[in-house]
């Protein structure tokens, strides 16, 4: 084979290996010219887009409310409604807040007040 068509070769498989490095460094990285490529989210912002496809079915599925309780709970219930309302902020659901008192108040959660 003559030499340059081997350095032609070589140097076509060059260029394309770095078109494709580029290109998927591109997809890992995402658009630098994206002003919400490193945008994190503001926790007051109310955002319903949230996915819970990765929930189990009986917490992503129930149509749990997020109203007080009319008594205070068990620690079992404390606990089970911690981690059905594990994404609400304590500040915007009171069947959270009343679920952590209970915790705080026997000694299963650190208050952080102090």
């Amino acid at each position: 084979m003559v030499w340059w068509l081997s350095w032609l070769i070589i140097g076509g498989a060059g260029a394309v290996a770095v078109v494709v490095l580029v290109g998927v460094m591109y997809l890992a990285v995402g658009n630098p010219d994206n002003p919400d490529r490193h945008r994190v989210a503001d926790p007051d912002e109310e955002n319903d887009s949230v996915s819970t496809s990765f929930l189990p079915i009986e917490i992503s599925q129930a149509n749990v409310g997020h109203e007080a309780p009319e008594s205070a709970f068990t620690v079992a219930e404390a606990h089970h409604e911690m981690e059905i309302h594990q994404f609400c902020r304590l500040e915007h659901c009171p069947r959270k807040s009343s679920a952590l008192r209970t915790l705080v108040h026997t000694g299963r959660a650190p208050d952080s007040r102090k």
